[in-house]
């Protein structure tokens, strides 16, 4: 198929068990002029050969089979291979609604000069959803992105690429990055969104993510180790601070974005520590808590100003600690606290954000 309207690239590997409702949801789309671009990234089950077979049936689908390199290189792969005027990603695991695409491509033919299309999304976990959606539709200009940019991250919006439509002519200066500690998600739309001059959010949430697993994170993280999350929070910290710069966020308001509201990435790592899906016990816990106490003190993380940081009585407490055990003892205080108290939740970062 020639210069479709939208590119739907769709990275896969080794997901035959959801492969099927992910392709059919993207064939069956109100938006017909589309193409569907699958990236088999050397899967060992059957993933390869359906993605085959559809584009046996399908003049829509092209298949691209390379050896395993990871979902960046994939992803890279598809936007190389890709020819519509837009494009957009799938992760082969989720699926979406049968008007998605239709209405994410529906703010560049009402307002000619976007740059890009945020959505909200629907997460799916095992035994629940959670709803993600921006109240109205907004176009935005770089000021008022700016201005808006903390309230659109706080809501998980920025971190990913499949809640977003790009137009292919500016998306193709940029390529994901698997060398980086951090999601290449996020760094990619860290390079992207500084390219931008006018942006679209709207309501819609038909994008379901699937939530599978007991991971920390989410998809496949079968070990959690707090020294790599601990270098990945650092990379975090530089890459935002050289975003802000780009984008023209004050000094100022980016400081307050670090202090105030997530400072606390010792919360996020000693949380992750004891959820499910970790494989510490009690002691092993209390051992990895220490590690993460121990690169507090080195002030790696926590940068400490008097009298600019929001400290809760939770974190008044944590810097009075001096033993892993009460640590411990503290932060499971404090995520039994957090399904009580709202106020809590606002304040603590969660686990499950991307990065």
């Amino acid at each position: 198929m020639t210069n479709p309207k939208v590119s739907i690239v769709i990275p896969v590997y080794n997901t035959e068990k959801y492969l099927e409702r992910c392709i059919e949801s993207v064939l069956n789309q109100t938006l017909q002029d589309i193409e569907i671009i699958l990236v088999d990234d050397g899967s060992t089950d059957k993933s390869g050969w359906i993605c085959d077979e559809y584009a046996r049936k399908d003049e829509r689908v092209r298949v691209v089979h390379q050896d395993n390199g990871g979902e960046a290189k994939a992803r890279n792969a598809g936007i190389s291979a890709s020819g519509g005027k837009f494009i957009g990603f799938v992760d082969s695991d989720d699926y979406v609604s049968p008007d998605y695409f239709e209405k994410m491509l529906a703010p560049y033919n009402k307002y000619p000069g976007l740059d890009i299309v945020i959505s909200g999304m629907t997460i799916i976990y095992p035994t629940l959803k959670r709803i993600i959606s921006w109240e109205k539709e907004s176009i935005l200009d770089r000021r008022r992105f700016v201005s808006s940019f903390f309230l659109i991250q706080e809501k998980g919006m920025i971190n990913t690429v499949w809640n977003k439509l790009y137009p292919s002519g500016l998306v193709k200066k940029v390529s994901f990055n698997s060398d980086r500690k951090i999601g290449p998600d996020l760094v990619f739309n860290l390079e992207y969104l500084p390219l931008c001059r006018n942006f679209a959010i709207i309501p819609e949430h038909g994008y379901f993510y699937i939530m599978r697993g007991k991971s920390v994170t989410g998809r496949s993280i079968d070990h959690y180790h707090p020294e790599h999350e601990l270098e990945k929070s650092i990379e975090w910290r530089r890459m935002m601070g050289s975003f802000f710069e780009r984008m023209g966020i004050t000094a100022e308001n980016s400081e307050n974005y670090f202090l105030g509201r997530r400072p606390l990435w010792f919360y996020t790592l000693a949380k992750n520590v004891i959820l499910p899906g970790t494989p510490y016990g009690f002691i092993e816990q209390a051992k990895q808590i220490g590690k993460i106490m121990k690169h507090a003190k080195k002030g790696k993380f926590l940068q400490i100003k008097a009298g600019r940081e929001k400290l809760s009585l939770f974190f008044f407490f944590c810097r009075l600690a001096k033993s892993p055990l009460i640590m411990l003892l503290l932060v499971k205080t404090a995520v039994l606290a957090e399904k009580y108290y709202k106020d809590l939740a606002n304040i603590l970062p969660s686990p499950t954000n991307k990065p």
